[in-house]
């Protein structure tokens, strides 16, 4: 993955148009992901993974008290996965692990999978009594 010197100015429009929580919290992401290949020219499958973990702490670093069942949630999870399969040398490019993160959240709503969250199944139960 070569770095484009387009990155900049996307970046900007990512982070000063985020909306809502959940956009900042997608845009800290994004710009905590770039950070990693500010000084590379070129990055492979692990560079990437470390990418998606720098770009989690940069997410929950913007949110003052970060709750599970959240995208935070969503991204940390992806993070873990892609780390944890190339640690075990399942991934070995940035295709394969983009493949294989579309394949652990296909079917998954975003709706649904918060439902079916620990946390928000407390919450929901305690707003049901």
């Amino acid at each position: 993955m070569s770095q484009s010197p387009s990155i900049k100015p996307l970046l900007n429009s990512i982070v000063y148009g985020a909306r809502g929580n959940s956009g900042v919290i997608l845009s800290q992401f994004f710009k905590g992901f770039a950070e990693c290949f500010a000084t590379l020219d070129e990055a492979g499958a692990f560079a990437f993974a470390m990418a998606l973990k720098r770009g989690v702490k940069c997410a929950y670093g913007a949110v003052s008290n970060p709750a599970e069942g959240t995208i935070l949630t969503v991204l940390r999870e992806a993070s873990e996965h892609a780390c944890k399969r190339i640690a075990k040398g399942k991934y070995e490019t940035i295709d394969e692990i983009v493949a294989g993160l579309l394949a652990k959240f296909e079917g998954c709503s975003c709706r649904g999978w918060r439902l079916r969250h620990p946390v928000m199944t407390r919450q929901r139960q305690f707003m049901e009594r």
